[in-house]
């Protein structure tokens, strides 16, 4: 890394620290609000799960596989490390991509039922205020998802190391070939290294720490989305056909956005420290596009009280 780099994230580095402060004081109540929701407080007393219990299994857990995910990185120029290394990231994949696949059509699915029951209906909730109501719907759904959620955590950090370890080998594979062959492109230069042939660590780290985060930051609009079929579909039997309808196009949406932020050569160089800021603010936009989903929602089921 160049002085001049340096001197720019340097610079840089107060102001991220202090957005990040400024990031958390907002989001910080609106998770104790999420977790205060009647709804989501009756199914925890329904369905207790306690959090500093599982601690005892899931920091070893995730603590070993991320481990795993290490020494069969050291071990990937042998098919010893080459192979497990390769399932364990598929089953890290597999693992965090379930709930977020999950939820949108066992959220239909339980809404639908609920409101085809007269005693669990939960348009007779006048004492909530219609939004509160519909989060509560998704958040319950959530907690009923906890234990693949918990499973998919434990996962969480060996599939950050198997996507940054499938990307260092890409890039590497990638400057071998320019070198070999000469085919390097200005474009491919700036869209994989620094200049020099350097590693882009920054962004390949940023790249892979998102690719974690990113399903559970979906999560909540998984499961509000397939809520709001549920309240949107007069015949609840079509509600989750509807909801995966919705989910694919959504995942792909999402999948493909993350990929083009993650990668775009025009944030190459000193500039690699907005992307950080553009992570943030597709991030706003995820939980944006959830609240507007929610309130949506929330319309319907007012109207249908009505």
């Amino acid at each position: 890394m160049s002085d001049q780099t340096r001197r720019h994230l340097s610079a840089a580095r107060q102001p991220l620290i202090d957005g990040c402060a400024a990031i958390w004081g907002r989001v910080e109540p609106v998770l104790d609000r999420w977790w205060a929701n009647p709804l989501l407080s009756h199914a925890r007393r329904l369905n207790p799960l306690s959090i500093k219990q599982q601690r005892k299994w899931w920091l070893p857990a995730a603590g070993g596989l991320a481990g795993l995910a290490v020494v069969f990185w050291i071990a990937g120029h042998t098919q010893f490390g080459r192979l497990p290394g390769a399932i364990l990231t598929g089953l890290s994949l597999g693992a965090v991509l379930i709930p977020a696949l999950a939820a949108p059509m066992m959220a239909a699915a339980w809404v639908a039922k609920r409101l085809d029951d007269p005693a669990n209906n939960p348009r007779q909730l006048s004492d909530l205020a219609p939004e509160s109501v519909t989060w509560g719907l998704a958040l319950t759904v959530l907690w009923r998802l906890r234990w693949p959620i918990l499973i998919g955590l434990a996962f969480t950090p060996a599939l950050v190391i198997g996507v940054l370890r499938l990307d260092m080998a890409d890039f590497i594979v990638w400057r071998e070939s320019a070198r070999a062959l000469g085919t390097a492109t200005d474009a491919s230069r700036a869209a994989w290294h620094l200049g020099e042939g350097r590693v882009p660590v920054f962004r390949l780290l940023m790249r892979a720490i998102s690719a974690g985060l990113l399903p559970w930051l979906s999560l909540p609009l998984m499961a509000i989305s397939g809520a709001a079929a549920a309240l949107w579909l007069e015949d609840s039997s079509l509600s989750m056909l509807a909801a995966l309808l919705a989910e694919l196009p959504l995942i792909a949406l999402i999948g493909a956005a993350w990929s083009f932020l993650s990668l775009t050569p025009y944030l190459a160089g000193v500039w690699e420290v907005f992307r950080l800021i553009v992570y943030g603010g597709f991030a706003a936009l995820i939980v944006w596009a959830s609240d507007r989903l929610n309130r949506l929602s929330a319309q319907a089921l007012a109207a249908d009280e009505s």
